[in-house]
């Protein structure tokens, strides 16, 4: 069975890895949410060569995640970034998922985050 794999952060070291990995098993199909289309092309031209897809949009732009997440199964999301990427990003990524039928979502978890969350609640 064919699933339709969102990856945020593919232009990085992380979600370059992981969507050149899903690129390499048939039953993936690739969709990359990329800020850009106009940077780090060499990067992104050996997936697309391989088929993945590509969607323009941010994190802070809902209407983007929207389109972007419409068909996908699971996101995976590898974004790196001060608070406003790793949590209030990945949350409007999983919210637009939600919206849209998303059955898994795996957010990127760092340390830094999780020691921001601690001591926000201590």
């Amino acid at each position: 069975m064919t699933q339709t794999v969102l990856v945020a952060g593919s232009t990085g070291m992380l979600g370059s890895r992981i969507a050149h990995h899903l690129g390499r098993h048939p039953e993936a199909r690739i969709r990359l949410l990329v800020r850009d289309l106009t940077q780090k092309t060499d990067a992104l031209r050996s997936l697309v060569t391989a088929g993945a897809e590509l969607i323009e949009g941010d994190l802070a732009d809902h209407a983007s995640l929207d389109r972007a997440t419409q068909g996908v199964d699971v996101i995976v999301s590898a974004v790196q970034g001060g608070p406003d990427v790793m949590v209030d990003g990945q949350v409007a990524l999983a919210e637009a998922g939600k919206r849209n039928g998303v059955r898994r979502i795996l957010p990127r978890i760092s340390h830094w985050t999780c020691s921001r969350r601690r001591r926000a609640s201590t």
